[in-house]
Order: C-alpha cells, then sequence, then structure tokens
C-alpha cells in the first residue's frame, strides 16, 4: 500500500491555487460588476477559472516533469554491505542537463497526445536525454494519462469557481442592516 501523503500535499496545494486565484474576485470593482449582472458573474467565473486551470495544470505537469526526471536518473549504489543500505546518487551529467530535460519534458506533458511532437527543444541531444529518462513506450504518455492530469488540474478551477460565486453573490437586506 503507497502513502497518501505526497498526493494529499499535491491536492492541498492545487486547492490553494484555485483559492489565490479566487481572492481577484473581492476587487470591489469586479465584486460590485459581478452583483450587477448575472452574464457578467458567470463571465468573471469562467475567466478566473481558466486561469485557475492554466495555473494548476502547469504547476502539475512541472511536478510530473521533475519527479520523472528525478527517478528516471537516479542510480542506486549497492555497497554490499549488509549494515549498510543502498544509496541513491545522480550522475554529475545529468544535475548539469538537468534544465533542459525537465523543460523538454514538461512541454511534451503540456501538450495533448495526438498533437504531441517527438522533440520541443532546438537540440537533438536533450530530446535523446529526455527520452532516456521518460521512453516514448511509457504509460506517461498515454491519452489516458493525460485524461487524469487534465482532471487533477480540475482541483483548482472547481475551487476558483465555487469561491468566486460565493464571494460574489448579492447579500441579503437583513445581512446589511446588521
Amino acid at each position: 500500500m503507497s502513502d497518501p501523503g505526497p498526493f494529499i500535499i499535491v491536492v492541498v496545494v492545487l486547492v490553494l491555487v484555485g483559492a489565490l486565484v479566487s481572492l481577484l474576485a473581492l476587487l470591489s470593482p469586479v465584486r460590485r460588476l459581478c452583483r450587477r449582472s448575472l452574464v457578467t458573474r458567470i463571465a468573471v467565473i469562467c475567466i478566473l477559472g481558466m486561469v485557475s486551470f492554466v495555473i494548476g495544470f502547469g504547476l502539475w505537469m512541472r511536478l510530473t516533469a521533475e519527479a520523472a526526471y528525478v527517478f528516471g536518473t537516479m542510480v542506486m549504489v549497492d555497497t554490499f554491505d549488509p549494515e549498510r543500505i543502498p544509496v541513491a546518487t545522480w550522475p554529475l551529467e545529468t544535475l548539469v542537463n538537468k534544465p533542459f530535460v525537465i523543460r523538454e519534458l514538461w512541454m511534451r506533458l503540456l501538450t495533448p497526445p495526438p498533437a504531441r511532437r517527438s522533440c520541443y527543444a532546438s537540440e537533438a541531444w536533450v530530446c535523446g536525454l529526455a527520452d532516456d529518462v521518460l521512453p516514448a513506450t511509457s504509460d506517461r504518455w498515454s491519452g489516458q494519462s493525460y485524461l487524469q492530469d487534465v482532471g487533477m488540474a480540475g482541483i483548482p478551477v472547481l475551487t476558483s469557481c465555487v469561491l468566486v460565486w460565493f464571494f460574489t453573490r448579492k447579500r441579503h437586506r437583513s445581512a446589511r442592516a446588521a
């Protein structure tokens, strides 16, 4: 059984992204416009939901690319000593090439599978290293995996839309009098 801790942390971060984006609805001109018109309110909810999606999906894909790189380049060194546990290390060349390879993986992960290119970098060696980290035959490149990632990016959208709807609702007369 795997530890749910990292997943819960990611979900909390995505909820916070949606909450932070929704704070834009608390600006008094925006709130005033949303309270006057339902169409404006829906437009603001859609716009802020889209902003939440872009930020949340970008962050989630960046985290996925970083994790794929870390686990794809890790080398376990066994000391053959029963009293010492194996140690994870990373070769020097992987640390030097890290920003280039992660950027390539990130671009591949952001693009939907039917529109995905085999290489986004201008240097072929970067694409080769990215293929070594996460092979093209990996399940990570499937359409189902992409839809799961889009679903994860729906967490900040849902949070943002609910909070914007809550922030821009009309107040009742009894609440104003108090």
